[in-house]
């Protein structure tokens, strides 16, 4: 495992595709912040090969992030996770081209608290309970995996880009120091793994999983043109499964749940079947679409 590769160093043979930002907080502190996220990583069994740049700041601001992230060379579809460290607190962020999100989990904190079949479509579809065993397969900024956690369920989520897969690892990490997320943060489980192969596995091993979420990427022409940044990345570090990958992905992941679970398929509204496939059942709104699939 080649996590933090070079870690403190700006003379790398590799290309960065994680850079640390400090404000004035010394290497003997980044460092340790560096040694503390191979432990998680270790710890999450998690196999990410990622270069580690680190530049320490005097002072911090997104002009100056934004330089140092625009002067790495790198493939055009390859993403930079960046961290910025000051005196107070740590923030992640996903940079593609000139453009940057960030997680920002705790925004979603009402409606979390809110969330229930009423209010949302997706827990309408899925029925999650206290204690199931749920698995987002397309995790992305995780956002959906939230709110499957809020009802009570164990959520794991697979993600299959390793820069995305280290977000997610240190958003979890970053909430999980205030008192409020504890709980809802012990629920979440990550993984970097390939979706058709993680699930293969839970089938082979007969795993007790309640229900499967799935959130391929939107074909291009099925969605609103004014999507918001965070669709915007997504759609320029991924694409859209072909028709052979959809048709794997859905047969994959309705063989690996409980015979009693349920598949559920995120769509746009006017978008077709997943692989052609008939759900049993779709719930929608004006903009979105679940559909659902029985073993």
């Amino acid at each position: 495992m080649t996590i933090w590769q070079n870690k403190l160093t700006n003379k790398q043979k590799t290309t960065p595709n994680l850079v640390v930002v400090g404000e004035s907080l010394g290497l003997e502190y980044v460092s340790a912040w560096l040694d503390e996220h191979t432990q998680i990583n270790k710890h999450n069994h998690q196999h990410l090969s990622l270069n580690v740049q680190y530049h320490e700041m005097t002072k911090l601001n997104n002009k100056t992030i934004r330089q140092i992230a625009n002067g790495i060379k790198k493939q055009p579809a390859s993403p930079l996770a960046v961290v910025k460290m000051t005196n107070m607190g740590v923030s992640v962020s996903l940079w593609q081209d000139d453009m940057q999100v960030a997680l920002d989990w705790h925004k979603l904190q009402k409606r979390i608290v809110s969330a229930g079949r009423q209010s949302e479509l997706l827990l309408q579809a899925i029925k999650a309970n206290v204690d199931k065993q749920l698995i987002d397969a397309t995790a992305g900024f995780g956002h959906d995996g939230l709110i499957l956690a809020s009802t009570g369920a164990r959520v794991t989520l697979v993600e299959s880009h390793p820069v995305m897969a280290m977000l997610l690892l240190l958003e979890k990490q970053r909430m999980s120091q205030q008192k409020n997320w504890q709980a809802l943060m012990g629920r979440l489980n990550i993984v970097c793994a390939d979706a058709v192969d993680y699930l293969t596995a839970l089938n082979e091993q007969a795993c007790d999983i309640s229900a499967i979420y799935l959130d391929p990427m939107f074909p291009n022409d099925s969605h609103d043109a004014k999507v918001g940044k965070h669709m915007q990345i997504l759609h320029k570090i991924a694409h859209p499964p072909t028709a052979s990958q959809e048709s794997l992905m859905l047969t994959t992941a309705i063989n690996a749940i409980h015979h009693t679970g349920r598949v559920v398929v995120k769509r746009p509204k006017n978008a077709p079947y997943l692989a052609g496939k008939t759900p049993f059942k779709s719930w929608h709104n004006d903009a979105l679409r679940f559909d659902g699939y029985l073993p």
